[in-house]
C-alpha cells in the first residue's frame, strides 16, 4: 500500500467501516452494561452519585465534539482539491478525528454508569455521544467535486 493513492470510493468505505465497528462496540458494551447494572445491588444511599464525574464526562463530551468537528473541518481545507471535493485522505483522516473520539465518549459514559451502578445519568453521555456519530454517518458527499466548488454561483429562478 505505500505509494498507493487512495481512492475516494475506497476512503468511504474504510470510514464506513470504521463506523458501523464503533457503533457495534458500543452497542455490545452498552447491552454488557445495562446487564451488569441490573444484577449488581444498587450502591448504599449514603455513597450517593459520582456528580462530579458526569460532569467532567459531559465536559469532555462537548469538548471532543466541538474539537473534532473543527479539526475535521480544518483536515477538509487542508485537502482541499482544485475541482472543490476534498482529497480522499483529508476525508479519511478528518472524519475518524471525530469518530473515534465519540466512540471513547460513549464507551466511557458506560463504564461510568457501572461504575455509579445505575444508567442514569451516565448514559446520557453515550447517547449524546451515539447521536453525533449517527448524524455524520459517512456519506461521502465531501468527496463529491461539484459539491463545494469555489466558483459556484446560485442560479436564477
Amino acid at each position: 500500500m505505500a505509494g498507493e493513492s487512495l481512492s475516494s470510493e475506497r476512503a468511504v468505505r474504510i470510514v464506513r467501516i470504521v463506523w458501523v465497528g464503533l457503533l457495534v462496540v458500543q452497542l455490545f458494551f452498552g447491552m454488557g452494561a445495562v446487564w451488569f447494572v441490573s444484577y449488581r445491588p444498587a450502591p448504599e444511599p449514603a455513597e450517593g452519585h459520582p456528580w462530579g464525574l458526569y460532569a467532567v464526562g459531559a465536559v469532555l463530551l462537548i469538548v471532543l465534539a466541538v474539537g473534532g468537528y473543527l479539526v475535521r473541518r480544518r483536515l477538509y481545507e487542508r485537502g482541499r482539491l482544485d475541482d472543490g471535493a476534498v482529497a480522499a485522505e483529508g476525508y479519511l483522516r478528518g472524519n475518524l478525528v471525530l469518530l473515534v473520539p465519540m466512540a471513547v465518549m460513549g464507551v466511557a459514559g458506560m463504564g461510568l454508569a457501572i461504575a455509579a451502578g445505575s444508567l442514569m445519568p451516565a448514559s446520557l453521555i453515550t447517547f449524546a455521544a451515539l447521536i453525533v456519530q449517527v448524524i455524520n454517518m459517512p456519506t461521502g458527499d465531501p468527496l463529491d467535486p461539484g459539491r463545494y466548488a469555489k466558483d459556484q454561483t446560485p442560479k436564477s429562478a
